[in-house]
């Protein structure tokens, strides 16, 4: 099953093409997020979308950074839905416990357990299975990675998108 994720942000999106049954990944970046929705639109080459779920964390105010990230969350799942696209939402406590088994975890302790699982992202000249994973996309592989643990995925046939496929 190849799993789009997508890591939305209020201008920019982080998103990788993560296959669930070889667990390695296709294109990936960060686009804004004009461009995310033109490729969640444009592409058909994944099987599902996962997008990460807003929650407040028990916060008594939030900026206007994080309503403008729920809208375009919200915009992400409209383009999926009406191509029939199934969405599923994963929210940051879930990606903690499924990687690092505990809620305290920070950015560092989940890409330090994806690094343990699937080794170190590597060089150009010795790429690893990680190669090209940075930034928001880490986030991005974090929440494809825990949807597949969660759903103890089987796997479905589909083509897996690269970097050059990208329809941007």
């Amino acid at each position: 099953m190849i799993v789009l994720a997508i890591d939305p942000g209020p201008k920019k999106s982080g998103f990788i093409f993560w296959d669930t049954e070889k667990e390695i990944t296709g294109a990936m970046g960060e686009y804004t997020n004009e461009q995310m929705r033109n490729l969640i639109y444009k592409s058909s080459t994944y099987n599902i979308i996962v997008i990460e779920d807003i929650v407040m964390l028990g916060q008594t105010f939030v900026g206007k950074e994080v309503f403008n990230t729920a809208k375009w969350a919200g915009r992400f799942w409209e383009i999926a839905d009406n191509a029939k696209t199934p969405v599923h939402w994963i929210n940051r406590r879930q990606v903690k416990l499924n990687l690092c088994e505990t809620n305290r975890a920070k950015d560092k302790n989940i890409r330090a357990a994806l690094i343990e699982r699937f080794g170190k992202p590597g060089t150009k000249k010795e790429p690893g299975r990680l190669y090209g994973v940075s930034g928001h996309i880490w986030s991005a592989l974090a929440l494809a990675v825990t949807y597949a643990d969660l759903n103890k995925l089987s796997p479905i046939k589909s083509q897996m998108l690269t970097q050059q496929d990208l329809p941007i």
